[in-house]
């Protein structure tokens, strides 16, 4: 095993898991990089997920399992972090499982690069059939700072998984109030990355994220939206206006309030097209710069070649044609089953 004196805490969130947390312990437990502490916080949970964490825990001292009332969001992760000593802070989903060089190519790519988060390849699969859908963050081997080229930030998804933060990035999610009901990752990352500047990715698959049927809910409620809304509002007006980022946060916005979001609205079916005007019109209002943005233009695109598919959706808004696109969109993804990720 590698020992290092860089002690790294994981934290898992878990809840009703007892059909999958062994496969995810077992995988952390097994990894080359000796030095970390693996917390799992229990939210509640209704079935043996407790019993079968307290078992792992009475065979290794590596385990800490602490246990609380149901209440999901995030905080249940900062939970975790009120006990975690790491330098350094790694999320792992309870249903998903890493590969046993996770924390030590995360390590070495954020030690060597100077970096505030190192970002790792991924491979999403399906739980029950193990059938890969796709290989994503894969495809860098990169550094970059984000006020030299926020764009690039884009194209890195925003699940906390694939990641390793230093601590003190990590737990500046604990200073500021973030909604438990607000879609977690996307609009946690957003305000971390108003805290960090320096960026490492590499492009080895290290997390592999499962699908499973009952977990790919589509329905967004409107109280949810609107937490939403409100968070990214906050955001923006306490860490992005007088910075030179702002227009990089409303390119953000658009790509997940304007793509992301829309797609799960349409899936859903239920008042699709109010939903879809009330959203639209939220985002020419409240984040306007995303509609001129240079990060989704024509010439920002070829010269970083980054960036095409939202340009391709800024293009279909601008024809007033994207609810004709999402519903082409989820054509070839539902019927055609060709996985186009954006």
């Amino acid at each position: 095993m590698k020992k290092n004196d860089d002690l790294i805490s994981i934290i898992v969130p878990c809840y009703n898991a007892e059909n999958y947390i062994r496969q995810c312990i077992e995988s952390i437990l097994n990894q080359t990089y000796d030095n970390f502490e693996l917390i799992c916080v229990n939210d509640g949970s209704t079935d043996c997920t407790l019993d079968i964490l307290n078992e792992y825990a009475q065979k290794n001292k590596k385990m800490i399992v602490l246990s609380k009332e149901n209440e999901g969001g995030k905080n249940v992760v900062k939970t975790g972090l009120t006990v975690a000593k790491g330098k350094y802070v790694c999320e792992i989903d309870n249903d998903d499982y890493v590969s046993k060089y996770y924390l030590e190519k995360l390590h070495d790519c954020v030690i060597n690069n100077d970096a505030d988060i190192a970002v790792c390849g991924f491979q999403r699969i399906d739980f029950e059939t193990k059938r890969v859908y796709s290989n994503e963050m894969n495809k860098y081997n990169m550094t970059f700072t984000i006020n030299d080229d926020p764009g690039i930030l884009l194209e890195v998804n925003t699940s906390m998984w694939n990641k390793m933060y230093k601590k003190e990035v990590f737990a500046s999610i604990l200073d500021y109030k973030l909604d438990a009901l607000a879609m977690g990752d996307m609009v946690t990352m957003i305000y971390i990355y108003s805290k960090v500047n320096k960026i490492a990715i590499i492009s080895d698959i290290l997390y592999y994220y499962q699908v499973r049927k009952n977990s790919n809910v589509t329905d967004i409620p409107k109280k949810k939206l609107d937490t939403v809304y409100d968070n990214l509002i906050r955001i923006r007006r306490d860490f992005y206006e007088k910075t030179n980022r702002l227009e990089f946060f409303d390119t953000y916005a658009f790509l997940h309030l304007g793509v992301s979001i829309v797609y799960r609205l349409y899936l859903a079916k239920k008042d699709f097209k109010l939903l879809f005007n009330d959203n639209y019109n939220i985002l020419c209002d409240k984040f306007p710069l995303w509609k001129n943005s240079k990060y989704i233009s024509i010439k920002y695109a070829l010269k970083n070649r980054r960036n095409f598919k939202l340009l391709v959706c800024k293009v279909f808004y601008k024809l007033h044609l994207f609810s004709v696109f999402i519903a082409i969109y989820s054509f070839i993804i539902n019927n055609l089953k060709i996985d186009i990720k954006w």
